[in-house]
């Protein structure tokens, strides 16, 4: 399947408002990429402008939705640590 058609909110055990990463876009072997979109709206955006710590939070994100998505297929949940 392929990640793109994945709704994140299967793979992420965060919620909204807190999620960050829309959706994740590749995954192979050695590489994970996922797009997110700045909205005004976001939690972590003060006086318009996207905090520092948001940049971490979505690299977090992106590994957790990795492993949300390859354990899709697996009976045993893993849990990660960043």
């Amino acid at each position: 399947m392929n990640p793109q058609d994945i709704d994140i909110l299967e793979l992420l055990p965060q919620r909204p408002p807190f999620v960050m990463v829309d959706h994740l876009t590749a995954v192979d072997d050695v590489r994970t990429e996922a797009e997110f979109t700045i909205r005004p709206d976001n939690i972590l955006v003060k006086d318009g402008v996207l905090v520092a710590e948001a940049l971490i939070e979505c690299m977090a994100q992106t590994c957790a939705a990795r492993l949300g998505y390859l354990n899709r297929e697996s009976d045993s949940i893993k849990i990660g640590y960043i």
